[in-house]
């Protein structure tokens, strides 16, 4: 029977050429590229020269001649193919990838709460099936080119340990050795594997070779509102939030331990922190928005946190104090989405939180 087969990573198949349409109809030509034909005549009959076409974009395979043997028509797919799916998952991974090369760019990890929310998606738990095909389409990628391409995955952390799923063993070690080591070992694992990502130069290349375009940043015009934004006299609704806060500071995620904090502390910066919380050496600030602050005030407001953050260190610094200083930005509101879908790139992670509204 004269036939034409395919082989993909290295496993061949041969069907009746005049079959090939129903084959065409199950397996996915996505960016399959042509090797080699090979074979030899059958039955006396005589192969035609031509060159096998297959489609980048479709689910077709064309022919510009038709095959009169037993031969096979070698195809090897590309690293792209491996976010070229149409399953839920893979369409997720390429969701997913710009975001991820967001996160490298900035040096900031993602919760997996944070990132599915990004997606759409109501169970976390669901990413490890996308993330596993994001680092199975990086191995591709990096033996086609032939260069280290780091595991960017690994910037996807649990909010309580901050540590990736043990699934990020297989792209840095054995999956049963990384589980195998204690908690600070495997931090130790993923924060030298964060250092690669963050100093690796080609992200932008690799959404190229995927055919992924780069995650959208904050809008231009909204940061320059908040550069230009004022505030001016503190209002009824901002002081009774802050005194509330300061006296429950479960209010922000905080153990009760914390309470009651300090308003209005005053920084050598010459900053006024609206509260201030202190349990040993950590050193917590919240920074107050109450529901009648718009949108520029709170993008204010998020980058303010990022400067108490510092300007705290510096100052246990100065004191002789071990560096435990985080802040948090208290809002008596919803967060807007595309404020929420910004604060992971910014270094504020899960310190932005709603508090509701508490003034009557």
């Amino acid at each position: 029977m004269h036939g034409a087969g395919w082989r993909f990573g290295g496993v061949g198949f041969e069907v009746p050429w005049n079959q090939r349409g129903k084959v065409e109809s199950f397996c996915d030509w996505t960016n399959c590229s042509f090797a080699q034909r090979s074979g030899s005549p059958t039955g006396g009959s005589k192969a035609r020269e031509g060159v096998a076409q297959f489609s980048i974009q479709g689910r077709r395979l064309e022919s510009n001649s038709e095959l009169g043997c037993n031969s096979f028509v070698m195809a090897t797919p590309t690293a792209a193919s491996g976010l070229s799916g149409q399953k839920l998952y893979e369409q997720r991974s390429r969701m997913a990838l710009p975001l991820l090369v967001r996160q490298a760019q900035a040096s900031t990890p993602i919760f997996y709460s944070d990132l599915a929310a990004e997606l759409g998606m109501l169970k976390p738990l669901n990413l490890n099936y996308v993330l596993g095909n994001v680092g199975t389409a990086l191995e591709a990628l990096s033996k086609e080119w032939g260069e280290g391409i780091p595991p960017i995955q690994c910037l996807v952390v649990n909010k309580r340990t901050r540590l990736p799923g043990e699934g990020i063993g297989w792209f840095t070690m054995k999956k049963s050795d990384f589980c195998k080591l204690q908690p600070r070992q495997q931090r130790d694992v993923v924060q030298i594997e964060c250092q690669k990502i963050f100093a690796f130069q080609r992200w932008h290349a690799v959404l190229k070779a995927f055919g992924l375009a780069p995650a959208p940043h904050a809008s231009s015009k909204l940061l320059n509102l908040a550069a230009a934004f004022r505030g001016g006299p503190e209002s009824k609704q901002h002081r009774l939030l802050k005194e509330y806060i300061a006296t429950h500071p479960e209010a922000v995620h905080l153990s009760p331990a914390f309470g009651p904090g300090e308003t209005e502390f005053r920084l050598p910066s010459g900053d006024q922190l609206d509260v201030l919380f202190r349990k040993g050496d950590d050193y917590i600030a919240v920074e107050v928005k109450s529901s009648i602050s718009p949108k520029e005030d709170i993008v204010r407001g998020m980058y303010q946190c990022v400067k108490y953050k510092a300007v705290i260190e510096a100052y246990q610094r100065h004191r002789g104090l071990p560096q435990n200083a985080r802040a948090i930005l208290a809002i008596e509101a919803k967060i807007p989405d595309d404020l929420c879908r910004s604060k992971t790139c910014w270094g504020l992670m899960s310190s932005i939180v709603s508090v509701g509204p508490k003034v009557g």
